[in-house]
C-alpha cells in the first residue's frame, strides 16, 4: 500500500505539530483527560438490570413485559430455600424469617410463605388424595393416646417412661412403633452427649419431610445503584442467618433473580475493576520487557490512560449508561489500543538506529505507520460496530464504545504519544525479539495450513450455549441453591407461563398443553381449590368426633435423676441391641454430665407446642372455594380484570441447555403466546446466536471491503483474508477440543477476530511492500509479537475473573489472539513470498 500524498501530509502534519509543541500537546491531552474524568464522576451510570441487554421490542420480550405488568410481584424476587434439620425446625425457621422481614417494610415489599400460611396449615389434608387422607387420619388417631400422654409430661423423662410402658404392655393402645425407629437416632446421639432435635410432625405423618421449604421475598429495588437490592439483600441475609441459627442442621440459602443478579454483579464488578488494573499493569510489564526504556513505557501507558478516560466519556455520552457487558470496553481498549503505540514507537526506534534525530524519527514513524494504523483502526472499529445493528443491546453498546475507542487510540497515538516521546527523549536501542527464520517459514506455513484443514470438522462442532446460569460464579451460594431446585421438576425455577384472557381460555390452553409429553403439568388458581372435597371433609368430620389433639402444657423442669430412672426401666424392655446400647450410653452420659437432661429437653421438645397446633389445625378444615383462597395467593394467578396466569411445568428436570430448549420449543409450538423464563432464555439465545452470525458476516464484508480499497492488490487482499481464515478455523477447532463453547459474553470473539486479525497482517503486507520482503530485518515482526504479548496480557486478565462469562470472554479472546499471531507470522510471510 502506497499512501496518497494528501494522506501522508495529514499524518506528517499531526506528528509535526505534536513534535514541534510537545508541552502544549501534552497539556491539552491532560485537560481532555481531566474533563473526561469530571464528566464521568458526575454523570456515570451503570444499568444493572440484565433484562435490558436484549432489545425489549422483540415479540417474546413484549409477551414477558405484559406478564410482568399483570403480575409485578413475580418480577424481582429473592427465594429463600430452607433445607436440613427436621421438618419442625424448617417450619420454625420459616416462621422466624417471615416475622423478621415483616418488621422491615422500608426494605421488603412483601413475603410469600405458603408453607406457614394458616390457610394451608388448616386445609393441608384436602390437597392430598382420598387414600392419603384416610391414612393420615388413621395414623393420627392411633397416635392420639401417645400424644395425649406425652402432652402431660413433655420432657425426656416422660417420653422415655412412655416408651417403656408401651413396650411393657406389648405395644397395645400406643402407636409408638414408628416412634421407636424415629426416636432411636436422637437417643443414640444423646448417648454420645449430643442433643439432636426430634421431629414430631414427621413422626406423626410417618414421613421424612425432606423437601425444602421455599419463601419468596420481594425487595424494594433502586436501579440507579450498582447493586439495586443491596440493602434489602443484606437484610434478608441477616434475617436468614438468624433464623437458621436457632436449630442445628437448618440451612437457608438465597437464590432467585435478585441474589443471582447481585452475586453476578459482584463477580463481574470485581472482575472488571481488577481486570482493568491488572491489564494495565501487565501491558506495562510486557512493554518494559520489549522496549527496555522506562520513559517510553511511561509515555505509552499515559497515552492509554488519557485515551481510556476519553473513550469512557464519549461512550457514556453516546449510549447513556454502561451495562455489565459494555464495561468490558476498558480491557479491550487497553489490549487493542496499545498496538498503535507499539508500532509507532518501534518504527521510531528503528529509524533512530539508522541515524535520524529522535524528533525527526518520531515524525517519520508517524508518517510511515499512519496509513496502516488508520486501516487497522477502521477494520477493528468495523468489527465492533458489526453488533450495533443487532438486537443484542449489551454487545451493541460495547461495540459502539469500543469502536469509538479505536478512533481515540489512533488519534492519541499520532498526537499525544509523539509529544510525550519528545519530552522524554531518545530511548536506548531495542534488543531484537526473536523472529522465525525465513528458511523454516514455508514448511511451518504448510504444516499450519494442514492443521487448519484437519480442524475444520472440529471447528464446525462449536456450539452456542444459551444457559445464563453457566455465566455465573458456579460456587456462588445462589447458584448452588438454584441448581438444587432444578433437580425437582415440580419445584424447578425454570418453567413457562401463559396469560389467558379468562377461565375458558385457560381451560382450553391447559388441556392442549397437558397432552404434550414435554409438559409435566399446568398449574393455575383452580389447582388450589381441592378436588373430592365432599369425601375428604366427611372423613375429617368423622375423625373430629373421636380425635382430639391435646394442647401443650408447660413441662416440669428437666431432672437428670428422674430421666436416669426412666432409662433403667426402658433398658429392661429394650426391643433390640441398638436400643439397649443407646440407653446404656445415655445413662453413662447423664452420670458425667447431668446438664445433658436440660439440653435434651430443649432439643427434643423445642417445637412440640407448634407441632401439636399444626396437627390440631388439620381437623379444622372446611370447604374451600376460589373466593376462600388467600389474597396473596390469588393475586399471583388472577388479575383484577379476570386474566389468568398459567404455570407450565416440565415433565423432567431441565438440567441442561438441550432439555430446556426442547421444553421451551414444545411449549411455544403449542401456545405461541407463551412467556416465562425458559421462553426468555431460549429467545435470547436465538437472538444472540443470530447476532453472532450477522455480526460476523457484517464484519467480514466490512473488513474485506476496507482491505480491498486500501491494499488494492487482489493477492494481498486474499493473503490477509486467508491468514484470518486460518486463525479462525484454528480458534474454533481448539475451542471444540478444549470443551469451550460460545455464550452470551464471548460471542464478540468471531467478528472481533476479523477486526484485530487483519491488523497484524496489514502491517506485515505494508512493510513487505516497502522493504522488498526483508521483514526479518525490520521492526514490524517485533512490533507484531510485542503487540500480541501486550494484548494477550490484557485479554488474559479477563480469564481470571470470578464471573464465568467474563472469564470465558478472556479465554476465547486470548486463544483467538494466539492463533491470529501464529497465522500471521507463519502462514502470511510464505503467502507474501509466493505472490512475488
Amino acid at each position: 500500500m502506497v499512501p496518497s500524498a494528501p494522506l501522508v501530509s495529514v499524518f506528517r502534519a499531526l506528528a509535526r505539530r505534536a513534535v514541534g509543541a510537545p508541552l502544549a500537546t501534552t497539556v491539552l491531552g491532560g485537560l481532555i483527560a481531566l474533563m473526561a474524568v469530571i464528566y464521568l464522576a458526575f454523570d456515570v451510570a451503570v444499568d444493572t438490570n440484565l433484562d435490558g441487554l436484549i432489545s425489549s421490542d422483540l415479540p417474546f420480550r413484549e409477551r414477558q413485559h405484559a406478564l410482568d405488568e399483570a403480575f409485578p410481584m413475580l418480577g424481582h424476587r429473592i427465594v429463600a430455600v430452607i433445607e436440613g434439620g427436621t421438618l419442625d425446625a424448617r417450619l420454625a425457621a420459616a416462621q422466624a424469617l417471615e416475622e423478621a422481614l415483616a418488621r422491615q417494610p422500608e426494605l421488603i415489599d412483601s413475603v410469600f410463605a405458603p408453607a406457614i400460611m394458616p390457610f394451608f396449615e388448616r386445609h393441608a389434608l384436602l390437597f392430598d388424595d382420598v387414600a392419603t387422607v384416610e391414612a393420615q387420619l388413621d395414623r393420627l388417631a392411633r397416635a392420639q393416646p401417645f400424644l395425649a400422654r406425652l402432652a402431660a409430661d413433655a420432657r425426656p423423662t416422660g417420653l422415655v417412661a412412655l416408651l417403656a410402658e408401651g413396650l411393657e404392655r406389648g405395644n397395645e393402645d400406643l402407636a409408638f412403633e414408628a416412634a421407636l425407629d424415629a426416636l432411636l437416632p436422637a437417643l443414640s446421639a444423646a448417648g454420645d452427649g449430643r442433643a439432636e432435635a426430634v421431629s414430631w410432625l414427621e413422626l406423626a405423618a410417618g414421613g421424612t419431610g425432606a423437601a425444602p421449604i421455599l419463601i419468596e421475598v420481594r425487595p424494594r429495588l433502586d436501579f440507579t445503584r450498582l447493586q439495586p437490592a443491596a440493602a434489602a439483600l443484606r437484610a434478608v441475609r441477616a434475617a436468614a442467618a438468624e433464623a437458621a441459627a436457632g436449630d442445628a442442621g437448618v440451612r437457608i440459602a438465597l437464590t432467585g433473580p435478585v441474589p443471582l443478579e447481585a452475586e453476578e454483579l459482584e463477580a463481574a464488578g470485581a472482575g472488571a475493576s481488577s481486570a482493568g488494573l491488572a491489564s494495565l499493569a501487565l501491558v506495562a510489564i510486557v512493554l518494559a520487557m520489549g522496549i527496555r526504556c522506562a520513559g517510553t513505557v511511561a509515555a505509552v501507558v499515559l497515552t492509554l490512560m488519557v485515551g481510556l478516560a476519553a473513550t469512557a466519556a464519549l461512550g457514556l455520552a453516546l449510549v447513556g449508561t454502561f451495562t455489565m457487558i459494555s464495561i468490558a470496553f476498558a480491557v479491550l481498549f487497553i489490549g487493542l489500543g496499545v498496538d498503535f503505540a507499539i508500532h509507532l514507537v518501534l518504527r521510531a526506534q528503528e529509524l533512530t538506529a539508522d541515524g535520524r534525530p529522535w524528533p525527526r524519527a518520531i515524525e517519520d514513524a508517524a508518517t510511515d505507520t499512519g496509513p496502516a494504523l488508520v486501516l487497522c483502526a477502521l477494520t477493528t472499529a468495523a468489527a465492533f460496530l458489526a453488533f450495533a445493528a443487532t438486537d443484542y443491546v449489551g454487545l451493541a453498546q460495547l461495540g459502539i464504545i469500543a469502536a469509538v475507542g479505536m478512533v481515540v487510540a489512533l488519534v492519541a497515538s499520532l498526537t499525544l504519544l509523539p509529544a510525550l516521546l519528545v519530552l522524554i527523549g531518545r530511548p536506548r536501542a531495542l534488543a531484537r525479539l526473536p523472529v522465525m527464520p525465513r528458511s523454516s517459514t514455508r514448511t511451518a506455513s504448510l504444516a499450519l495450513i494442514a492443521l487448519a484443514v484437519l480442524l475444520v470438522p472440529a471447528a464446525a462442532g462449536v456450539r452456542f450455549d444459551g444457559d445464563p446460569l453457566g455465566l455465573k460464579d458456579q460456587g456462588a451460594p445462589s447458584v448452588l441453591a438454584f441448581r438444587t431446585l432444578l433437580a425437582d421438576a415440580e419445584r424447578s425455577p425454570y418453567y413457562a407461563e401463559l396469560l389467558a384472557d379468562d377461565a375458558d381460555e385457560a381451560q382450553a390452553m391447559t388441556a392442549r398443553l397437558e397432552a404434550s409429553d414435554a409438559v409435566g403439568g399446568v398449574r393455575s388458581l383452580v389447582d388450589f381449590v381441592p378436588e373430592d372435597q365432599t369425601t375428604k371433609l366427611a372423613l375429617i368430620a368423622d375423625a373430629r368426633l373421636f380425635l382430639v389433639v391435646p394442647e401443650a402444657s408447660p413441662p416440669p423442669p428437666a431432672d437428670a435423676a428422674a430421666l436416669t430412672g426412666a432409662l433403667e426401666r426402658l433398658a429392661a424392655v429394650a426391643p433390640n441391641d441398638a436400643w439397649a446400647d443407646a440407653v446404656t450410653r445415655l445413662q453413662a452420659a447423664l452420670t458425667t454430665t447431668p446438664a445433658l437432661a436440660g439440653a435434651l429437653q430443649e432439643a427434643w421438645f423445642r417445637h412440640w407446642p407448634q407441632a401439636l397446633d399444626r396437627m390440631g389445625a388439620l381437623l379444622d378444615a372446611g370447604p374451600v372455594e376460589a373466593g376462600d383462597l388467600p389474597p396473596s395467593l390469588a393475586a399471583r394467578y388472577v388479575t383484577d380484570d379476570g386474566r389468568m396466569r398459567l404455570e407450565i411445568l416440565p415433565a423432567t428436570p431441565l438440567l441442561d441447555t438441550e432439555a430446556r430448549s426442547g421444553f421451551a420449543r414444545a411449549v411455544v409450538e403449542l401456545t405461541p403466546q407463551a412467556a416465562g423464563n425458559v421462553v426468555q432464555i431460549k429467545g435470547a439465545a436465538d437472538i444472540v446466536s443470530r447476532a453472532m452470525v450477522e455480526a460476523t458476516l457484517t464484519a467480514l464484508a466490512a473488513v474485506a471491503l476496507l482491505v480491498a480499497l486500501v491494499l488494492r492488490r487482489t493477492r494481498d487482499v486474499m493473503a490477509v483474508l486467508a491468514a484470518v481464515l486460518i486463525a479462525g478455523v484454528l480458534t474454533l477447532g481448539l475451542m471444540w477440543l478444549l470443551g469451550l463453547s460460545f455464550n452470551f459474553a464471548n460471542v464478540i470473539v468471531l467478528p472481533l477476530l476479523l477486526g484485530f486479525g487483519v491488523d497484524a497482517a496489514i502491517h506485515m503486507i505494508v512493510r513487505a511492500r516497502a522493504t522488498g520482503d526483508t521483514l526479518s530485518r525490520t521492526s514490524t515482526p517485533r512490533a507484531v509479537v510485542l503487540s500480541a504479548l501486550t494484548t494477550l496480557g490484557s485479554f488474559g486478565t479477563l480469564a481470571l475473573s470470578p464471573h464465568e462469562g467474563t472469564a470465558s470472554m478472556g479465554m476465547v479472546l486470548a486463544l483467538a489472539l494466539v492463533m491470529n499471531v501464529t497465522a500471521v507470522l507463519i502462514a502470511l510471510p510464505a503467502m507474501v513470498r509466493a505472490r512475488a
